[in-house]
């Protein structure tokens, strides 16, 4: 469906909500210099490389959405395990510290790591469970 006004494209979806699935395919608009596809480059010519990448800005802008579509990327996937993550619904963002966030990342891994058919190396999953065991 074609929005004809700004009132259709607040009833297709949350402009606050980043695009994903479906949505990303049908509404996503890529711009010209897009920084993300240069990002994508920079990516798939040093794969196995750790990279440490950081996306700012105002919330709305698109961050989550440029992820979500890199996440989707067939190439990027070849060479990357993807996992897309949000903390907002994760997490009681009133009530989060250093411990929730760490464990709902390694929960997230497992999860995605288990739908991928990917099996953990024993000693590592020694090593983390004795991590998170009182001492």
């Amino acid at each position: 469906m074609q929005a004809r006004n700004l009132d259709e494209v607040f009833s297709l979806f949350d402009p606050m909500e980043p695009l994903t699935g479906q949505q990303l395919k049908d509404y996503y608009v890529d711009r010209e210099k897009n920084p993300v596809q240069r990002l994508k480059k920079y990516l798939l010519r040093e794969p196995g490389k750790y990279h440490k990448i950081l996306f700012v800005g105002h919330r709305g802008c698109g961050k989550s959405t440029e992820l979500n579509k890199l996440g989707e990327d067939e190439d990027l996937n070849k060479d990357y395990f993807i996992v897309l993550y949000s903390v907002e619904k994760v997490l009681d963002q009133l009530d989060i510290d250093y411990i929730d966030l760490l464990f709902s990342i390694e929960s997230m891994l497992y999860q995605y790591a288990g739908e991928k058919g990917i099996k953990f190396d024993d000693e590592l999953l020694f090593y983390l469970s004795r991590f998170w065991t009182p001492k």
